[in-house]
């Protein structure tokens, strides 16, 4: 049965300790509860669409009361590791001083600075059709790995995303359970921080002479030079290496 949000608020001290020391211990095993797994994804139609198609439909993500507060633990403990270790992923949003205006600002200086050197600036903007979907487990894990993210911290969020659940809510029914073994929970409070880091690496898939500026998922490469044969090759070769 679920526990209601507002549930928490009248919660005693006393209780509310016990919950803490409860996620404490989630912590030291790396044991996450199967309900907290679960995901019950509610399509709530799309304003003046047509409800006769799926696409018309948003899914709507609802989880565990305490698996929400929970993960939003998670998300300060992962900051805490990029930022100590100082390697934090060159994306912006959902890291501290990481706001869209920051990765605006570095495409409006390039264009800045390529008029001021008459020179050509073309840009790609990507699309990542499914981000979270995209995103698969193992190499997540290993590129959390590589940004610092260690001990039990890496344990938790490898239970946590490992053997996930759903199910669809329509009016008063439920579809069967269905396993999910690959992509990032959607509607959890994590997914946006891991797949900052899941992005961390995205730079090595440039072309010597491409840069970048990533908010989110929203991606723009551009290159500036005073040929744009040799902007066309360099797009071109970026764009080959991001499709591998």
């Amino acid at each position: 049965m679920a526990f209601p949000r507002i549930g928490l608020k009248k919660l005693s001290i006393k209780d509310l300790t016990r919950i803490a020391s409860f996620f404490q211990e989630v912590f030291s095993t790396s044991y996450i509860p199967e309900e907290w797994k679960h995901l019950i994804i509610v399509p709530v139609p799309k304003p003046n669409k047509d409800k006769s198609k799926i696409n018309s439909y948003r899914p709507i993500a609802l989880t565990s009361v305490f698996s929400k507060n929970f993960e939003r633990i998670l998300i300060q403990r992962i900051t805490h590791h990029l930022l100590i270790g100082k390697k934090v992923p060159p994306v912006n949003g959902f890291l501290p001083l990481r706001d869209n205006q920051l990765a605006v600002y570095k495409i409006h200086t390039a264009i800045t600075e390529a008029h001021t050197h008459k020179k050509y600036l073309l840009g790609i903007s990507l699309d990542i059709k499914s981000a979270y979907d995209s995103a698969y487990i193992d190499g997540l894990i290993l590129k959390c790995l590589r940004l610092g993210i260690k001990g039990n911290i890496i344990k938790v969020l490898h239970s946590f995303l490992q053997n996930r659940t759903i199910q669809v809510r329509l009016r008063n029914s439920l579809s069967k359970t269905k396993n999910v073994q690959k992509g990032l929970p959607q509607g959890s409070v994590v997914s946006p921080i891991l797949f900052v880091c899941f992005l961390s690496d995205f730079f090595e898939t440039l072309d010597v002479g491409v840069e970048y500026s990533i908010f989110a998922d929203d991606i723009f490469i551009f290159c500036a030079h005073t040929s744009l044969d040799y902007i066309s090759k360099k797009l071109q070769n970026t764009m080959e290496n991001v499709c591998k």
